[in-house]
């Protein structure tokens, strides 16, 4: 923990160099650079996941409608939204996508760094009058919790609209109520709350 707090203050104190337009530039670089290595390496899966999810929800659901009568399809067609809206927007996407990011970028992340270090890249970076931090590690703990927004964000629209589609194609709901579910459903409160979720889950 002590190393961690070592790191974050060194972090801090490597901003003022953002003062300077050509550290400005050479920052900028390495953060888009970064920020599009992760989203390459992370992307894939996180749609692959929320598809999975929805398709599995979407035949669990569509087996139940088999067993009941007309009656009792609008309640738990209420339900089965509910639940699968539950359980991808607040639950599932933000532990996948923490587990996704760990996985699947932070140790190419470590072996870059430790390489970098190797090679003495860090020490020439110093000679040069540029800190290592502000090229290296910086965008790195700017670039991982913004790609982990827009990826809990994708993966859960990815995952309602291909569970609502999947049910569509049965014949199980019409295009307009998906759409007012939608509207009813999705609201800012629910993605904040999976957003902060992730985004500790995750760092």
């Amino acid at each position: 923990m002590l190393s961690g707090l070592a790191i974050f203050s060194q972090v801090i104190m490597s901003v003022k160099h953002l003062t300077s337009k050509n550290h400005r530039t050479v920052f900028y670089r390495f953060l888009f650079s970064r920020i599009a290595s992760i989203i390459s390496q992370t992307a894939f899966l996180v749609i692959i996941l929320s598809l999975l999810i929805s398709l599995i929800a979407g035949l669990g659901l569509s087996s139940s409608f088999e067993h009941i009568s007309n009656d009792n399809l609008i309640p738990l067609y209420g339900i089965g939204n509910g639940l699968i809206f539950n359980v991808v927007a607040y639950e599932l996407s933000p532990l996948l996508i923490g587990m996704i990011f760990i996985t699947a970028s932070g140790g190419p992340i470590t072996a870059e760094i430790a390489q970098r270090k190797l090679g003495n890249e860090f020490a020439t970076c110093r000679s040069m009058g540029v800190d290592p931090i502000l090229l290296f590690l910086l965008p790195v703990l700017i670039s991982y919790p913004l790609v982990m927004v827009i990826s809990v964000i994708y993966f859960d629209l990815i995952g309602l609209v291909s569970y609502h589609f999947f049910l569509g194609n049965f014949g199980l709901m019409l295009e307009s109520d998906y759409t007012q579910y939608l509207s009813q459903v999705l609201s800012t409160k629910g993605f904040l709350v999976s957003i902060v979720k992730m985004v500790f889950g995750g760092l």
